[in-house]
């Protein structure tokens, strides 16, 4: 976590490779460390929101986006209701921002539904490594559901090898 002063500095000064506002929180990924591990060949593993996935995309044509889905609605709201973390209102408010994701799946090079996190991490790490059998840039976008990116950054990382970390302040 950054202040929003060193944030918006960062932006500024080109500091991110994508960056936005969610749910009032200014959240990016720092460019400099994607970049560096692509330089030394390393794939690298970016858990974004859609946004960041249009703007990763943008910025990298090559970029392979998945998609990951929870296998259905009300296991991402037992999910998120589990974490203890958000008020009635935001999780509602969560539900129906995945619900609007959930429609951007089919711009997506693959879907994964997360029924299973073991499981879903070795589907994404098949595709990557058919990716990589490909001999395209290797630059990995997974937009996991709000329910479960905490327990997915942690499986990526290790699946990946590295997570490309994002700086974020709280609003």
């Amino acid at each position: 976590f950054v202040s929003r002063r060193e944030f918006e500095r960062a932006r500024d000064a080109g500091g991110f490779l994508e960056w936005f506002e969610v749910f009032g929180d200014l959240k990016g990924t720092p460019r400099s460390p994607v970049l560096e591990h692509l330089a030394a060949g390393d794939d690298v593993l970016l858990a974004v929101d859609g946004q960041g996935a249009i703007a990763v995309r943008a910025a990298y044509s090559g970029a392979l986006r998945v998609f990951l889905r929870p296998p259905s609605r009300e296991v991402q709201r037992e999910r998120i209701l589990g974490r203890g973390q958000d008020s009635p209102e935001a999780v509602e408010r969560r539900l129906a921002e995945a619900e609007a994701e959930e429609a951007q799946a089919v711009h997506f090079d693959a879907v994964v539904v997360n029924d299973d996190l073991e499981q879903a991490v070795g589907e994404v790490a098949a595709i990557l490594a058919a990716r990589r059998a490909g001999g395209t840039a290797r630059i990995l976008n997974c937009l996991p559901s709000p329910d479960q990116a905490d327990d997915w950054d942690i499986a990526s990382a290790q699946a990946a090898g590295m997570l490309a970390s994002r700086a974020q302040l709280p609003a």
